[in-house]
């Protein structure tokens, strides 16, 4: 009896001394793969420990606001450790401010400590005291949102067991001073980007957490909190159980997107290879189909998992095996984001990369609250010689309240070996302005938007201005003996428009179709040469324009805003 409880009680040992090193194993291994803190958080996923608060959604205008906008810091948290190393905290510091999150006054003075002692600029970092869970801030962190006048916080229930993580939104609303609401959809920031101009991505976790949504009802509540009239849930091809969308695909810009890429041996293949071919063939919010680009990670390098910072793209690069695509990754980026200084962050003895958890996982934007923001919707392909000029549009909005500086609204435009000209922007009416870019037959043309406010801000469109500069053409002269020359027989102008445009042309009818080929208007001209057209009640889109008669078709983009 006493040699049996003996054996029992060794059993018992050697059972726990195997648990300690599972658990300590676990703590490696599986707390990055599923962003656990502790493994019983595992059997609680998708419970929501936080007195959620639900709010009417915003009234007014309402608009999400992408990465790759102006941000006037980065938020990062520490509870017993960094989730980041001190190379990247220092990058952030020197131009923008770091928001770091601690749990009381003696975390702080210990984290001040570890920044004098690593050489942070500590003039750029305001410490904000509030509970803590983990440091994953890119799940829990607010989102921000532009209003008719101001910059707010939506709030949403996390989708992880922590309540202290859960109520720092309502802390940092409080602390920046904006407006707050709370969406009662149940999601994480690292399944969520935007394009800053209604579109919207994450993987289909959103509807395997929200099971008592529907489809619709997913979509309805995405529009009115966050102004997406196109929130798409996508098929995750990792294969991981995590389904956050930036552990393999990437918004740089409103039409472009990072999209990873494994070899062809890999069992995940062709789901990575699908989705590039479908964005790769889907319009953007600029009307033209996203420019997609790849990042190659054969042993699951997380380089989407990357942060972009106004200027600045910080890329996660890995230690050991696979490094040798770390200067290919950082390639892609100066491929796809010209202008743009792209940082690799290694790891280090302390701070690890994840193909489920890496430096975007643990980073988190806030956006500048009193942006100077442009809107603009460029104009693209070859565009029909207007004796008048090419007409740029845009509505540009100061958030600080500061009035525009009128010298500064510009529009730099370039030619062929010539050096950038301006033009000056000209008020239409509230907070819209439009300018002629001369122009000649057969013209090719960069330009970009420039402006300045009161505040001292300053904004081009695109948001990196002349290193990636929108680009039109313009038709050829074209000589003919035939009754009219192809540039007589249709003209379309302005556009963009605002819905008003007028057409001038000979041929007998015109076909308005919506981006998909659907037929949403038409119209015999009877041989009338000059008609007037208003679609200001329509939406804000592109749409293609089709004028036939006799044997001749002529189409053109049509841009609504």
């Amino acid at each position: 009896m006493i040699k049996r409880v003996q054996t029992v009680i060794v059993v018992f040992v050697v059972f726990l001394s195997c648990n300690a090193f599972s658990q300590s194993k676990i703590g490696s291994d599986f707390q990055h793969k599923y962003h656990v803190v502790d493994m019983s958080e595992l059997s609680q996923l998708g419970l929501n420990q936080k007195d959620f608060v639900a709010t009417p959604p915003p009234a007014g205008f309402v608009q999400s606001i992408a990465e790759f906008e102006k941000m006037q810091g980065v938020v990062i948290a520490v509870r017993n450790n960094y989730g980041v190393p001190f190379s990247l905290i220092s990058e952030i510091a020197l131009d923008d401010t770091l928001y770091v999150l601690v749990e009381d006054q003696s975390g702080q003075n210990d984290v001040n400590t570890d920044f004098i002692a690593n050489g942070v600029n500590l003039d750029k970092v305001v410490y904000i005291q509030t509970q803590l869970n983990s440091y994953w801030t890119r799940d829990y962190a607010p989102w921000f949102v532009r209003e008719d006048s101001s910059i707010s916080i939506v709030d949403f229930p996390y989708n992880r067991p922590r309540p202290k993580d859960n109520a720092v939104p309502v802390v940092m609303a409080g602390f920046l001073g904006v407006d707050f609401y709370g969406m009662n959809m149940l999601h994480t920031g690292g399944n969520y980007m935007t394009d800053g101009m209604g579109k919207g991505i994450s993987t289909d976790l959103v509807s395997d957490e929200n099971t008592t949504m529907s489809a619709s009802d997913i979509a309805t509540m995405a529009q009115q909190y966050l102004g997406l009239d196109d929130y798409e849930l996508a098929s995750d091809p990792l294969g991981e159980y995590i389904k956050h969308i930036d552990c393999w695909g990437k918004f740089l810009d409103v039409d472009k997107i990072l999209i990873g890429e494994v070899p062809i041996t890999d069992t995940r293949y062709a789901d990575f290879e699908a989705l590039a071919d479908y964005y790769a063939n889907k319009p953007s919010s600029y009307g033209t189909n996203y420019e997609v680009f790849r990042t190659y990670s054969p042993n699951d390098q997380p380089y989407t998992n990357s942060l972009i910072l106004n200027r600045k793209v910080f890329v996660p690069f890995v230690d050991g095996n696979g490094s040798q695509w770390n200067d290919t990754a950082k390639a892609v980026y100066e491929e796809a984001m010209p202008g743009y200084e792209v940082i690799g962050i290694p790891e280090t003895s302390f701070i690890s990369w994840y193909n489920t958890d890496a430096l975007h996982c643990r980073t988190h934007g806030i956006a500048d609250l009193g942006m100077l923001y442009i809107r603009h919707i460029p104009l693209h392909d070859t565009l029909a010689y207007d004796p008048l000029g090419i007409q740029i549009s845009a509505h540009i909005k100061a958030y600080s309240d500061s009035s525009l500086i009128s010298d500064s609204l510009l529009v730099y435009y370039k030619k062929p070996n010539n050096s950038y000209q301006t033009v000056s922007l000209s008020l239409d009416s509230a907070n819209s302005f439009s300018a002629n870019i001369p122009v000649n037959y057969g013209d090719t043309v960069w330009y970009y938007i420039s402006a300045a406010d009161n505040s001292g801000r300053s904004a081009t469109h695109p948001f990196i201005g002349a290193p990636d500069a929108h680009q039109f053409f313009v038709e050829q002269l074209v000589q003919s003996n035939s009754t009219l020359a192809k540039t007589e027989k249709f003209k379309l102008f302005p556009n963009p428009s605002n819905g008003v445009f007028y057409l001038k042309t000979t041929l007998s009818k015109i076909e308005v179709f919506d981006m998909q080929g659907r037929l949403l208007f038409g119209d015999d001209l009877n041989g009338n040469p000059y008609q007037r057209y208003d679609l200001s009640y329509w939406e804000k889109g592109v749409y293609l324009v089709r004028v036939s008669g006799n044997s001749d078709v002529e189409t053109v983009r049509l841009v609504i805003q």
